[in-house]
């Protein structure tokens, strides 16, 4: 196995590395990093350079993922209360919040 060493960051501002094969998929990213560090993969929203890693069966190499890639993770929120959520960033924040219906 040809292996990539990948940089993943927390918002805490935690950081660890973890290794995957060179030809990796996003899904096979988000099971190592479950298995490490006992995260819930379900929850798991990978960004790399300002895009989203949403496509779980795409290898990383197709976001431009390499050797040394510092990958940012966030998660899903749990709420019990609304189904739709969406995701705001921009270069420098990103924010995961409820979707709130506007006043009429």
């Amino acid at each position: 196995m040809d292996a990539l060493k990948v940089i993943v960051e927390i918002l805490t501002g935690k950081v660890f590395n973890i290794q995957v094969d060179k030809d990796a998929t996003v899904a096979e990213l988000k099971r190592e990093i479950e298995a490490q560090e006992d995260l819930p993969n379900n929850r798991l929203i990978l960004m790399f350079e300002g895009s989203l890693l949403n496509g779980n069966e795409a290898p990383l190499f197709e976001y431009g993922v390499g050797e040394g890639s510092h990958v940012y993770l966030f998660f899903h929120v749990i709420d019990n209360e609304s189904t739709e959520n969406f995701l705001l960033y921009s270069q420098e924040c990103i924010l995961y919040q409820p979707l709130q219906p506007r006043d009429s």
